[in-house]
């Protein structure tokens, strides 16, 4: 055989390998949005923000997978501040990037019954980092610069589970615990999912 050939050869090895790798579709996109349900202190409601974002699953097997997202989301109690003013307040926004890492197992496929839901148990870490915030006290005005955060970013440790009702949608419930500030209480989130 020619050496001529052998450059044809390989590449033509390399696209079939390629398309082989494609076909099993180790990766995966979607998107989710929901809501943070979390306390802050001296604040007798429940705070309520948006959490909403991308994310990307590397499948490894029919029952595992990691997952990593980036999420805008408004949580109360990922970061305490070193000071802040023990009033009443009309409205609070707490924006934060949040970047998880997580472990997933599928305890469930759709290809091994027809009855059960695709239902998976997750595990793992986040990165989150304060970017904006905003306060109002009860009478609407802007209090947000007599407010000081020592830190801006932490890390979180988090778990929940996600049933898919369809191959693309499902619910997800997650929970967050700060780990540098051991004071701070766990917050939840109520997620839809959506996976391409």
């Amino acid at each position: 055989m020619s050496q001529n050939y052998l450059p044809f050869i390989l590449l033509f090895l390399l696209i079939s390998n390629l398309k082989a790798f494609a076909q099993k579709e180790i990766f995966n996109l979607g998107a989710v949005v929901g809501i943070n349900i979390a306390s802050l202190p001296n604040d007798e409601c429940d705070y309520k923000g948006l959490n909403t974002g991308i994310f990307c699953n590397a499948d490894i097997n029919k029952h595992y997978d990691l997952r990593m997202e980036i999420l805008f989301s408004q949580n109360g109690e990922y970061i305490l501040p070193k000071h802040y003013p023990e009033i009443e307040y009309r409205k609070i926004r707490l924006n934060h990037v949040e970047l998880p890492f997580h472990f997933d197992f599928y305890v469930n496929s759709f290809n091994s019954t027809k009855f059960l839901p695709d239902w998976s148990l997750e595990i793992g870490f986040a990165y989150t980092r304060l970017f904006s915030y905003y306060a109002e006290d009860r009478i609407g005005y802007d209090i947000t610069d007599q407010i000081i955060y020592d830190y801006i970013d932490t890390f979180l440790f988090q778990f929940g589970t996600t049933v898919f009702f369809t191959k693309h949608f499902g619910y997800n419930i997650r929970f967050s615990k700060p780990i540098k500030n051991y004071m701070l209480d766990l917050t939840g989130a109520l997620r839809l999912i959506y996976r391409l």
